[in-house]
């Protein structure tokens, strides 16, 4: 096999990447492997080596991932119903599955949220079931299954905190407060000047009832403010 197939070249994962397969199992002339075209010598011998320990344990059923030097191993371990050799059914026969997902292929589908990533291993052995089972050892071309890449995660929003946003909007408001304060001083020494330099008695009094009014206003601004800021949370 070439160092191009889909175990060993670090390739990009779209929507779905393939998945070969490997399978012990019984055949009519005795136990033995079959295998994915993709998957090479150098990649089956450290599948039996990792998983011989499965295969030869004394659990019955069993499911999990393994690291290994050519990937993760998705393992899904059964009793063989069925064997065409009639000597394996005093031997406890089982079938071994094995999926490997190469590292290319596991950094595009694995999630951090953990529930996502046991999507994955569920959705993996679940499509196991639908595999047909190899009648020969060897390669086998409907021994693959499908990893479905993992959603991309959308840049989360900047998070302005409460209390951030409430301080910046008092300090908003005192800032106006002081605007609206210095206009009215202002606007007290202008018309007090204007009042004091009217020549007649009618304009000088016409002089003090603007200013009275102007005062209530800039008051009455002052007032709407401060009952702003005191119904601040």
């Amino acid at each position: 096999m070439g160092t191009d197939n889909i175990i060993t070249k670090a390739k990009a994962v779209d929507l779905y990447a393939p998945v070969p397969v490997a399978v012990h199992r019984w055949f009519a002339d005795g136990a033995g492997w079959a295998y994915h075209p993709e998957i090479d010598d150098r990649v089956l011998e450290e599948i039996i080596r990792t998983v011989t320990p499965i295969l030869y344990s004394s659990e019955n059923e069993s499911r999990g991932i393994h690291q290994s030097a050519v990937g993760l191993l998705v393992v899904e371990k059964f009793p063989q119903k069925n064997c065409d050799d009639a000597s394996a059914v005093a031997r406890s026969p089982h079938v071994l599955r094995v999926a490997v997902l190469n590292p290319a292929v596991w950094n595009g589908c694995r999630s951090p949220e953990q529930a996502e990533t046991e999507w994955l291993e569920s959705d993996l052995f679940r499509q196991f079931g639908r595999l047909s089972d190899p009648k020969s050892r060897g390669r086998c071309e409907s021994l693959i299954v499908w990893a479905k890449a993992a959603p991309a995660k959308l840049p989360k929003p900047d998070v302005c905190d409460e209390s951030t946003r409430q301080h910046a909007h008092v300090d908003d408001l005192a800032k106006e407060n002081g605007v609206l304060a210095q206009k009215n001083a202002e606007l007290r020494r202008q018309v007090e000047f204007l009042r004091k330099s009217a020549p007649t008695r009618g304009q000088r009094l016409a002089t003090s009832i603007l200013l009275v009014l102007v005062t209530a206003l800039l008051t009455a601004a002052l007032v709407y403010m401060a009952v702003v800021n005191s119904g601040l949370p």
